[in-house]
């Protein structure tokens, strides 16, 4: 029934949408924390998000920003180990 309604689509956007989230999470929180082990800047990049989300309508341009700069990451690193 998922293949009728567009179910593979979504859950593929949702997947693509978290996955880019965290990205953006580890890269607000290393701009954030001095130190660079990932665990901190995870849990520094998600109380930023998460504080950012207290507020209604800027909760939605801070997660597409972090969607975009988790993936605009990705991309760029993927292109830089291919030279």
């Amino acid at each position: 029934i998922l293949d009728r309604v567009g179910g593979g689509d979504s859950f593929a956007s949702g997947f693509i949408y978290a996955t880019g989230y965290v990205l953006g999470m580890f890269a607000i929180g290393g701009r954030m924390v001095a130190g660079r082990r990932p665990a901190t800047m995870f849990i520094a990049g998600w109380a930023a998000l998460r504080g950012a989300a207290l507020v209604p309508y800027v909760s939605g341009l801070f997660t597409l920003a972090a969607i975009v700069i988790g993936f605009g990451g990705a991309v760029m690193a993927v292109q830089r180990s291919r030279r």
